[in-house]
């Protein structure tokens, strides 16, 4: 391979790997903290990022702990989160607010499959634009058909990985 060729593998792992991190956020059984963390809340003293007004923690793959460092913001924090339209179940002891994950219905899962699908659709799209980027590059170098048919195989490869990956994903979500 030449430096045209690594340079336009290296773009097109990029899109890949983000493909990968993107599929990962999709995970309905998995309650992480990001999904909370940056939730607008109405305080007294302004509008705030939660993770800016109380600790939050994940005992577990399907719990959140939300602990205000004021208590007084237990409600309005239980408020920004409900507008959020999770699938979640929301509770509260007066100190701290429990998060659990609900597991998602088959209709919600197919929802995120078609979401996903259309994700892959933008990625292989960006795969094809740096494809074409590298074949404009080389042949304005005047470079022969080989570097042309690296390129192409390239991003077969990685559109072929990314379909996998997704592949893999739509089977876990619709339990096939």
């Amino acid at each position: 391979m030449n430096k045209l060729s690594i340079s336009c593998e290296k773009d097109m792992n990029k899109i890949c790997v983000n493909f990968i991190e993107i599929l990962n956020l999709h995970d309905p059984y998995i309650l992480k903290s990001g999904i909370v963390s940056n939730i607008n809340v109405n305080v007294s003293y302004g509008n705030v990022l939660l993770q800016n007004i109380a600790s939050i923690i994940s005992p577990d793959m399907k719990t959140l702990k939300i602990k205000p460092y004021d208590t007084n913001d237990i409600s309005k924090i239980i408020f920004s989160i409900e507008k959020q339209n999770m699938d979640v179940s929301i509770s509260s002891d007066g100190t701290q607010i429990t998060i659990v994950n609900n597991v998602p219905s088959y209709e919600k899962r197919q929802i995120i499959v078609k979401n996903l699908q259309k994700e892959l659709e933008k990625q292989k799209i960006s795969i094809r634009g740096i494809r074409k980027k590298y074949i404009d590059i080389s042949l304005k170098l005047n470079n022969n058909g080989k570097i042309k048919k690296e390129i192409q195989d390239l991003t077969d490869k990685n559109i072929k990985n990314i379909e996998n990956s997704l592949k893999e994903k739509c089977n876990f979500l619709l339990g096939k």
